[in-house]
Formats: C-alpha cells, structure tokens, sequence
C-alpha cells in the first residue's frame, strides 16, 4: 500500500463530539468549524495568513509522516463556548398540559449544529454562525475584533422572531395553538444558503442568502439577515414553507443559479421524522428601488417559493442520517441523502436520465467524479462515475481510489498518530470528515474506541484528534496549473467567499517547495494579469444635487462597495495579489522570490489607479456637497492620481477634479501642512510629503506605514490588519466623532470611504482588529 502525507494531527483532549456529516465543516472564511457537545471550535489552517508565528498552534510531526518536502500544516484556534450560564426557555412551563413540547436537552445543555453565513454580509465582512443548540433555541456569533484567535460574542438570539412567525402562523381559534405556536418556536435543524449570483457586473451590494430553520412542527421558516436593525429582529422572516407533519430532520441548500439577469434560482431540501426527502425551489428577484439615480441602484429582493414541492422519496419510517448537495459538470446539482445502509443520489428528472435507484453508502471530488463517504466505524466508500453511471468502488484500480484502499489508508493514519499501541479491537471513530482541498486530501476528527468495552466514559476522558492527511494520489503539476488558470478566470465577485477560502487548494499544493521550484515559471505569467479589462471608464456617475441625509451617505457607501468589490477583474486581481504573495513567502530560492515579489508589484500597480478611479469619479459626484473640511482628503486623492505610472486618461480626470474643486470649495488654506498634503513625523515632527502610497519616510529617517485606504500616516493603535497581506487601515468611526483621524481627514468622505471600504484593497481578505 503507498504511504501518503500526513500533515496534521492535533490532540483535543476532553473534546467529545456527536457524529455526524456537519461535525466539521469549511466556512467561507476559510475556516474549519468543529462541532462538539460543549463547544465549537473554529480552526485556521496557517498558509496564506499573515499572522504572528507565535499564534500558530503545531503539533510535532515524524518526519517520516510529512513524506518528502511536505511541511506540517499550522492551525490558529479559538472557539464559542457553551453559555450554561444564560437563561434558558423551559418549554414546559409554557404548555403545561402537552408532553409533545417537552425539551429534555434542557437539563444538560449542549450544541447541536452550527451553520456559517456567507462572508461579507455585515460590517466586518465575515461570516455570521448560527447555532443550535440541544434546548431548541438558535443563537447568533460573530467575532468581537480578531476572527482567528479573538473572542467570538453571542450577539442575538431568534426566538422572537420565531415567536412572531408561530403568532402568524397559527390561527385564534385551533384549540391546540399554545402546542402548536411552541412547536413552530422549537427548532430541529439549520442551513444558511450560499452566496446568490444574479449575473450582474459589478455584483450588488445584496445579501442574498437565506437561513432555513426547521422546526418540530414541520414547517421551514426561512430568515434573512438586516444588518442595522435592532438586536431582537436582526433576522427578518422571509417566508415560511409547511413541508409536512413530522420533525424536520435535516436542511441542505444547493448552490444558487442565475436562471436569468437579475433572478436565481435554488433548492432547499428537508427532510423529515417519517424518512421523506422533499425538495422546494426557492426563486431570488431584485427590484430596483432607489431614488438616487446618480449612484448604483439600490435593489430589494422579492423571494418566492415554488407552490408545488417536489418529493423525492416517500415516508418509509427509516430515518434520514445525512443531507447534502454537490455540484458536478451537470447543469443541475445532485442531491445526496443517507439512511442506514444505504446511499441515495437524486437529480431533477429534467437534468439527465443515464441513471436512477438506490447505492449504497459525503465529499465530492470533481478530478474523480468520485464521492467519497464516511462513517462512524471508521470505514470509507467511494462511489465513482456519479455523474454517468454510478458504481461503488469495491475492486483495486490502478489509482488505488476504492473503499478498500482509502479506508486503509485512513486506518493506518490512525496507527501512526496514536501515542499508544493499537489493536486489532481497537477502532479510528471517525465524528466528522470533510475535504481539504475539494480532491485527495482530507480533514477529519476520530477517537479511538473500543466497542466491545460497555464501560461508562465521561466527557473528560474522551480524546478526540484532528488529522490532515492525503488519502490517495494527489494532482499532477499540469492538474494544480489548471486549477491556477480556472481560479483567475472563473472567481466571482459574488461567490460570498474569501480568497483565503478559494485559495486554500493551491496553498495546500504549492506549499511543496519542490513542486513551486518546478512550476514557478508557469505561475508568474498567470499572476501578472494586467490584460485585463476593466470596464469602470465607461461608467457614468451623474452629480447628486441633493442634501447631505444619513439615506444618502448609506447609498454613497454602498455605491463605492459595489464598485471596488463587486468586478470580477478587481478579485481576479486580487486573487493573484494573494498567490503571488504566497509562492514568494513560501520560496526558498531568493531568485524565485524576487520574480514574484516584481509580480505583486506590477499587479497592485495595475489594481490601484482603477480602485483610484472609483474613489475620484465618486468625490467628483458630489462637489456640491464638499466643504472646506473635505477639500484636503480631495487634494490628497488629486496628488495619488498624479504620481509616476499612473495612467494618463486617470491623471487627466484628476486635473479635471482640482479645477472643479477650487471653483466650487474656495478655501483660504493655501499651505501643503494645513490641506494635508504634507504630514508631521510623529517621532520628530518632521515634514512628510505625499510620494509613496505605502510608506512615509521623514528627513530623519523614520519609516511609518500609511493607511492603505487613504494613504494617511499611521500614528495612532485604531487601526485593523489585513489578515491575507497584512496591510494596515484606520478604523472606521463608529460616530461623528473622529478622534483617532489626523485633522486633515476628519471629513464625511474619509469617514464614509473607511466604512464602505470592510476588505482589504489589494489582497480581497478581511481586516482583524488587534487591539
């Protein structure tokens, strides 16, 4: 049997986790979120972070384990704790007379299941988690300032808005409505939809994903997101779909598709108690209704539900274990859904009809058109061919992908990892498996048991263990070059994702020092992209002549966030930023490190004029509403939009904008101090000019970072980091009040620019607040 790399392998001591196909799970932060009774841990794999080596959390490997030039994985660890403290509902105390609302999983509170929103849909452009856990009850999490190894805060829970649902939903005069308003508050499952992709370019400013709630009552409530809405109704009902009679079991959403401009199209699956799958689409339109013509539309979404569901499979008393889409080279994705012993795969009889029935036997690996299956005992199963003609892979190929060969593969991982001896009797649990990189390698949590023994074992003496490992043969160099060129031509503005995320595979392949030496004359011509189009030139801004309200500075801010992250190009670019970025951290050859450190220059170079360009026409927009406090945080975007190498149709808008701007803001500032232009050495006070938008260097020699939004001097702790590039920003003012901004850019222009601006320019990664 070839040996294949192990690359991780943690020991979670007192961790005891409930098995089951969402006990880890990828966010689309890039993080691995491991559930387990009495916490969630939320695991950073360490390439393509820019964090403090102290940070990272290594468990020493045998060399012999790596396998050739493969370096052990680093992971940044925190987690969300079990608030036992907090008041919980006693749910019997609310009916009294009915045993069919009873929630024992009060007496001993624990986690149940956790899903993670898309990135980007609130201030701090991360992911929201929401947990439920074993009384019934969902919460929300997101991070208080460092989502990597920071404290994560409970910020709202959704039992009001469950409780409004059940008031509506239940009519006055049903004699059983108290057991029936308690059951539609008590929930069972949870899935937050993917990221929605209307097929506009630039992507709105939308957030169109959806949190589906299954509860005891049978019904799918379906919530929506508002950010700035008042802590009991951050989540908006949508919609409220009855799927049947019995407990929702389990939620999968598939991945939307754009049916056409402006409309998507996805599914929502449930399953229930009685064994049933049933499957409803669920339709997403914008609306255009925005007043402000001068800027991008502002757009609601109209969600609708297909009246007629579809089932795929009927009441058959024989529970459903797990519930899953994948998407394969088919227009239509396939659903995946377990009960005991046996495997189902189910497509909608319009996609293709080569197959149908039942399989035994939930990863899919696109290479292989394999599905590969976990189970509780330890053992793995492959199904191959699942786009054409499915088969379990029971026999030996040549490529050693079977049920036999990885579950092999899996079981000696366990043997070499365990600190003590292992027998025969002794069995890899396998809790949770998801994969790394979307092919050969994998994630998982196992413990080692002995089914045999029927002793009592608390939580305390369970030992869980996370393992990073390859389970059959990896890509060739021309496999991983594909995956490079179809990741800058094919990423989407509106995927939801980090790039951090959507890199993760390449890291992972490019970590190999051996293979970045063969391949780095491929990469480099894929990471200097200045070929691509930019189409913001041709792109109108009409003058706003209207007053300075909160309504529009909301849709100013949501305009520049549309702009500067809603192309395709800008987060190809971005992309390339990131990987370049990477190979030349990960190079061991100075010469390969310099050609990718020229890389990212000439790309950032390339990048910064059109984000540049947006930031101008957008100032140029609303001269009617500047005052002379705006007028030096105008000059110094001017000034950027002069220096060397900028394009000259840019520089040529930027003379355009100074005569407009001393036409309209007359100002009795004329010193380049007092506009801002130049700056203060905060060491000695020295005068700074404006010449580089990275660095400010004074006659004495002190180097300061700038602010990689407004190009102002860093002098102050408010700031937050880029975790891809590590790139410093000023925060945002949380109010009028801009005490940490140097006075030059206390303006609403800097203020509004820092708060639309929630991601890093150059890289595309989220910022972490340190401090």
């Amino acid at each position: 049997m070839p040996s294949y790399p192990i690359l991780t392998a943690l020991s979670l001591p007192a961790v005891s986790t409930f098995p089951s196909a969402g006990c880890i799970q990828w966010s689309a932060d890039g993080q691995a979120i491991l559930l387990s009774k009495s916490a969630i841990y939320i695991l950073t794999p360490e390439p393509g972070i820019a964090v403090d080596e102290s940070s990272v959390i290594k468990q020493t490997l045998d060399r012999t384990l790596t396998i050739g030039g493969q370096k052990p994985i680093g992971w940044l660890r925190t987690m969300l704790g079990n608030g036992k403290e907090s008041d919980l509902h006693v749910w019997a105390e609310v009916t009294k007379d009915w045993w069919g609302s009873v929630s024992l999983g009060s007496t001993d509170p624990s986690f149940r299941a956790v899903t993670c929103s898309p990135s980007n849909i609130y201030a701090d452009a991360g992911c929201i988690y929401a947990v439920l856990d074993s009384n019934a009850e969902i919460f929300l999490f997101r991070p208080v300032k460092d989502p990597l190894t920071g404290q994560w805060l409970k910020f709202a829970d959704l039992h009001q808005v469950l409780t409004d649902a059940s008031e509506t939903l239940i009519p006055d005069d049903d004699e059983k409505k108290v057991l029936c308003q308690t059951l539609h508050r008590q929930s069972t499952c949870i899935a937050w939809s993917p990221s929605v992709d209307f097929g506009m370019s630039p992507a709105p400013d939308v957030d169109g994903s959806l949190l589906a709630i299954g509860n005891r009552a049978g019904r799918v409530h379906i919530l929506r997101y508002n950010q700035g809405l008042n802590s009991s109704h951050l989540m908006r009902r949508v919609t409220s779909v009855v799927i049947g009679e019995r407990w929702v079991t389990h939620l999968a959403w598939s991945t939307a598709i754009c049916t056409r401009p402006e409309t998507s199209q996805t599914y929502l699956a449930c399953a229930l108690a009685d064994g049933s799958v049933t499957v409803v689409a669920v339709v997403q339109t914008l609306a255009a209704c925005s007043n402000m013509p001068a800027f991008h539309p502002e757009y609601d979404l109209i969600t609708s539900t297909e009246d007629v569901k579809e089932e795929v499979i009927h009441g058959d008393k024989r529970a459903t274990t797990s519930l899953r889409w994948i998407n394969t080279s088919r227009a239509e994705p396939i659903l995946v859904f377990t009960k005991s012993g046996v495997l189902h795969l189910w497509s909608k009889p319009s996609a293709f009809t080569a197959w149908s029935g039942l399989l035994t036997g939930v990863t899919y690996s696109p290479r292989c058109d394999a599905l590969v299956v976990s189970l509780a005992d330890g053992s793995l199963h492959i199904v191959r061919k699942v786009t054409s003609d499915p088969t379990l892979a029971l026999g030996i190929p040549e490529d050693n992908l079977t049920s036999e060969s990885i579950s092999k593969t899996a079981r000696s991982a366990f043997i070499k990892v365990e600190e003590d001896d292992v027998d025969k009797q002794q069995v890899n649990a396998i809790h949770g498996m998801t994969s790394y990189d979307g092919d050969s390698f994998y994630i998982w949590i196992h413990e080692g048991l002995r089914p045999t023994d029927f002793s009592y074992k608390h939580d305390a003496k369970h030992t869980s263990m996370i393992l990073a490992a390859q389970l059959w043969d990896g890509k060739s160099d021309d496999h991983v070059m594909q995956d490079v060129a179809d990741v800058f031509s094919r990423c989407k503005a509106s995927s939801g994702e980090s790039p951090i995320a959507t890199l993760r595979p390449l890291f992972l392949e490019l970590r190999d020092p051996d293979r970045l030496r063969r391949l780095h004359p491929r990469i480099l011509p894929l990471v200097r992209l200045q070929h691509l189009p930019d189409d913001f030139p041709n792109t109108v801004l009409s003058a706003w002549t209207g007053p300075l309200t909160p309504a529009f500075r909301a849709q100013f801010r949501r305009s520049l966030r549309t702009h500067l992250f809603g192309r395709n190009s800008f987060l190809s670019q971005r992309l390339c930023v990131m990987l370049a970025s990477f190979c030349e951290h990960e190079s061991e050859d100075e010469a390969i490190r310099e050609a990718f450190r020229k890389a990212v220059a000439d790309t950032v170079g390339t990048l910064w004029p059109r984000l540049l360009r947006i930031v101008l026409r957008h100032i140029a927009a609303v001269l009617s509403l500047l005052t002379e406090p705006d007028v030096p945080f105008v000059l110094r975007v001017i000034v950027q939009a002069l220096l060397p190498d900028i394009p000259n149709d840019l520089q040529q808008e930027a003379h355009e904008l100074s005569t407009q701007i001393q036409a309209t803001v007359p100002s009795t500032i004329t010193d380049a101090t007092s506009l801002g232009l130049d700056e203060q050495c905060p060491a000695c006070r020295g005068k700074v000019s404006l010449q580089d938008i990275n660095t400010a260097t004074c006659p004495n020699g002190h180097i300061w970072p700038r602010c990689s939004i407004t190009s102002f001097i860093l002098s102050t702790p408010m700031v937050r980091t880029c975790m891809g590039c590590s790139r410093k920003a000023l925060l945002p003012p949380p109010t009028s009040v801009m005490r940490w901004l140097p006075p030059s850019a206390r303006s609403w222009l800097v203020e509004d620019l820092l708060s639309a601006v929630r991601r890093c320019f150059f890289c595309g990664c989220g910022f972490a607040t340190l401090l």
